[in-house]
């Protein structure tokens, strides 16, 4: 589905603007009832623009048209609303017919929105009033520039000998009161001939501005009196095709239907079920398109709320909900051939990943659960205890023991199996922990278990006497971290092996010292055997 997008272009010099006042009617009679407009549309050489007849918060203009043109674009208030006739390499827009879309959105008092806002978090819908300020019509290129709406239309047809010349002669009324059957069939208007073909049409309407009006002339207050027009066609020059049903005591088109409009666009079959696209509806509404599918849900601000745009479209890669106003961002995503209950919502709001009958708020079934931060960002898993008085469990199940995690209100963390009421590990809210048992480390594998190479006979032992010198300059052992040294997290592992080193250096070092006493008490005794 291909769409250009064309630039706003805010004109710096004032250029030639032609008013459009509503088209004159060939036919005589009442003129066509209209809403109120939300803007007074102008043309100029290079564009369109649209002066608001009110002050609103900002104008939100929607032009659609041929080759897949969708431009859209909000201008604030006080900014001038216009649509260029060139895009944005400058190439003037291919001729054809233009629709255009006005939504104006009112400015509401903080309180009215403070209301909305509120009313919205708590998940009510808001009964707000329809305000009517939308305005919808179109216009027509030709030759690079928009014709004249107000260009009167010659007749289709000259005068013939025996029809009544339709300029400056009134036609008579003919009054019948009584039924009144015609046996063939019928042409009312303007343009109709002596010897009309009317092939197997019973009542043909032949003019260039065809209605036909339902009065209701009820006068009691108990009695619906809305009047109704079927339309075909806009009566001015370059206004579009189409055929409309429109409220003509509101001047609103409830239904239309545009020319070309493809096969099937709409069918309701005998059953109800309505079909998009499809004659053979087989759902109570059925789509069918051969790209993408699509279902918009627009909130336009013409009722003060801000403008949000949502599609939930499907094709063979994913079923998706499309966040239009933000990025076209996809937010919630199903790819084809995703096992049954993929997602599940119980009747009391629990979730089921992979069940159709979840145990708790989120229960996940067959499969891991990964939280993955994204770029630059730390994944959390979060578990939060609403109150004061409450821990913050989670809990690990397995066909063995289960054990759950706990963060008490105080502030302390602790571990435990299920059903012993025993805290196997705790920390204090200072940071202490107590562990019930034994500590084991599993370090072995990334630095030797035990410095056993101190008692190898080419280790390097420093002397005691330098040992001594060392300790006495730098007031501490070697290889063992200073006070200062020991900032941040310890390694306790590393840091034990260190000491244990120390342990068997120091080992060594009695060792030796045992030998010279040895050796020294032999010598005595030798010196106190020859005094003797």
């Amino acid at each position: 589905m291909s769409s250009k997008i064309f630039k706003v272009t805010i004109l710096l010099s004032v250029f030639l603007l032609l008013a459009v006042p509503a088209a004159a009617a060939r036919k005589g009679g009442d003129a066509e009832s209209s809403a109120p407009p939300v803007a007074w549309q102008q043309i100029g050489s290079s564009g369109l623009a649209w002066e608001p007849v009110q002050e609103f918060e900002s104008v939100f203009l929607r032009v659609t048209g041929s080759q897949g043109l969708v431009f859209e674009g909000e201008f604030p208030a006080g900014a001038p609303i216009f649509f260029d006739l060139s895009d944005q390499e400058g190439y003037s827009l291919s001729d054809g017919t233009y629709h255009f879309e006005l939504t104006g959105t009112p400015y509401l008092s903080n309180e009215m929105r403070s209301r909305f806002q509120a009313a919205r978090d708590a998940g009510q819908v808001v009964d707000v009033p329809k305000s009517g300020f939308v305005q919808d019509g179109a216009f027509t290129i030709v030759a690079g520039s928009v014709v004249d709406p107000d260009l009167p239309e010659p007749p289709a047809f000259k005068d013939s000998p025996g029809i009544q010349t339709r300029d400056g002669i009134s036609a008579k009324d003919v009054v019948v009161n009584d039924d009144k059957i015609i046996i063939g069939s019928l042409c009312v208007g303007f343009d109709c001939v002596n010897g009309e073909a009317f092939g197997f049409d019973t009542i043909r309407l032949k003019e260039n501005n065809l209605r036909i009006h339902f009065q209701d002339t009820s006068t009691s207050a108990s009695f619906p009196t809305r009047d109704y027009r079927w339309v075909a066609n806009d009566s001015s020059n370059g206004g579009a095709s189409y055929m409309a049903l429109e409220d003509t005591d509101l001047g609103r088109q409830t239904f239309r239907v545009f020319s070309g409009a493809p096969a099937n666009a709409l069918t309701v079959d005998a059953s109800g079920d309505v079909g998009l696209g499809t004659a053979n509806a087989v759902t109570e509404l059925h789509i069918i398109d051969g790209d993408t599918p699509t279902l918009r849900l627009e909130q336009d601000g013409s009722s003060g709320f801000t403008p949000q745009t949502w599609d939930l479209a499907g094709n063979e890669t994913n079923f998706f909900v499309r966040d239009v106003t933000n990025g076209s961002r996809l937010p919630f995503r199903v790819r084809p051939n995703a096992p049954t209950s993929s997602i599940d919502v119980a009747g009391d709001g629990d979730v089921g990943i992979g069940t159709a009958s979840p145990t708790a708020r989120l229960n996940v079934v067959g499969g891991n659960v990964h939280v993955l931060g994204a770029n630059n960002t730390i994944a959390q898993l979060e578990v939060i205890s609403q109150g004061t008085t409450q821990n913050a469990q989670l809990f690990l199940r397995s066909t063995g023991d289960d054990w759950f995690f706990a963060a008490a209100p105080g502030g302390t963390f602790t571990m435990s199996r299920v059903g012993t009421g025993v805290s196997e590990v705790s920390v204090s809210p200072a940071g202490s922990m107590t562990i019930q048992g034994d500590y084991f480390s599993t370090t072995c594998s990334a630095m030797p278990c035990a410095p056993d190479y101190v008692f190898e006979p080419d280790y390097d032992l420093m002397p005691i006497g330098e040992l001594g010198d060392y300790v006495r300059r730098e007031k501490h052992l070697p290889n063992i971290p200073s006070a200062s040294e020991l900032v941040g997290p310890i390694n306790l592992s590393k840091m034990q092996m260190k000491l244990l080193e120390k342990i068997e250096e120091l080992t060594l070092y009695t060792l030796a010292q045992q030998e010279t006493i040895d050796e020294l008490r032999a010598r005595l005794e030798t010196l106190e055997k020859d005094q003797n």
